[in-house]
């Protein structure tokens, strides 16, 4: 409720005339105590889950900032991995199955949340690591992703610049949201009969059906355009099983987002068991998913329209294949 102040006008008309002011004795006002307003610095949200570890007093000192203009990020979000150990639990299965290399550094990686100077000191490194690195600046989302040698320096700086990606949509052939959907960026290789595709990096939709596909090509700088030739392409793609593939090419080497939206058609999952004529379970190797009829041909691999998942990443020995078109 707003208060209502009222005025005593000396021009009010009501008013006999003018009178003396009445004498106010003087007076020292008492201090009134306040609360100290607490400053805030603004942080990206971690993931769902994700536990951060423990700064080491000891260890290596890593510090994210900005790319151009070499401030630092505060409160960055900073995952190290160490690509012998990742590579040793799984982290290839994950990415031929096409979790992209997000969902990998998530799973395998140590999370930090740098202090107001964007710093933190990281101990127990292997000789090679990978070190991804996310901040929220004047509202803007930054990430960068940097390969680290541990006998290099004394201090790591991570660059990080406006996080380029796709605003991914997902809705049923009702137009409502879709949530769960998974939209995968792939370099696709094309040749007669088929395609080579190679998942890069991976994002699952919310209840608003929407999600953020980060362009992770671009902060691999070099290396990506060894990755993308002139035989190749790049494109958002729905993952799932369909009559049809759904995808769109995208420009992947310019910063500014773009809008990628998707019909996906009624779909269901599939789930099957794995286990060998003891009933027990196997430890390697992948379930493919593919048109009846149509059969692997070792010389070239699974049909086009094939999906597969890993037997290794399964839970208690069942693959699931989701976003299976129905008919």
């Amino acid at each position: 409720m707003t208060p209502t102040v009222v005025v005593d006008d000396p021009l009010d008309p009501d008013r006999s005339g003018p009178e003396a002011a009445p004498e106010v004795a003087e007076s020292t006002p008492e201090p009134v105590e306040r609360e100290a307003l607490e400053t805030v610095t603004p942080e990206l949200a971690a993931p769902e889950g994700v536990t951060f570890t423990e700064p080491d007093p000891e260890g290596l000192l890593f510090r994210v900032v900005h790319e151009e203009t070499g401030a630092p990020v505060p409160r960055a979000h900073l995952i190290y991995m160490g690509t012998s150990s990742a590579m040793s639990e799984g982290s290839m299965e994950m990415l031929a199955a096409g979790h992209g290399i997000d969902a990998v550094l998530e799973r395998f990686g140590r999370h930090y949340r740098c202090d107001d100077a964007g710093e933190v000191r990281i101990g127990d490194l292997e000789a090679d690591s990978i070190v991804r690195a996310r901040g929220l600046v004047d509202g803007r989302r930054l990430a960068g992703l940097l390969e680290v040698d541990k006998h290099l320096d004394d201090m790591v700086e991570v660059p990080v610049k406006l996080e380029a990606g796709f605003e991914v949509t997902v809705v049923d052939p009702a137009g409502q949201p879709v949530e769960g959907a998974t939209a995968e960026l792939q370099i696709i290789m094309d040749f007669d009969g088929g395609s080579m595709r190679y998942p890069v990096n991976a994002v699952t939709t919310g209840a608003s059906g929407r999600a953020f596909l980060s362009n992770i090509l671009l902060e691999m700088g070099p290396e990506s355009l060894g990755m993308v030739d002139g035989d190749s392409r790049v494109a958002v793609v729905l993952s799932g099983f369909y009559g049809e593939r759904l995808e769109t090419d995208v420009d992947w080497q310019t910063s500014t987002p773009a809008e990628v939206r998707f019909e996906r058609p009624w779909s269901g999952r599939v789930e099957v068991t794995v286990e060998d004529d003891d009933g027990q379970e196997f430890t390697g190797g992948y379930v493919v998913l593919g048109p009846a009829g149509e059969r692997t041909n070792p010389d070239v691999g699974p049909p086009e329209r094939a999906v597969f998942r890993s037997i290794q990443l399964a839970e208690d020995a069942l693959v699931v294949f989701e976003s299976v078109e129905r008919g």
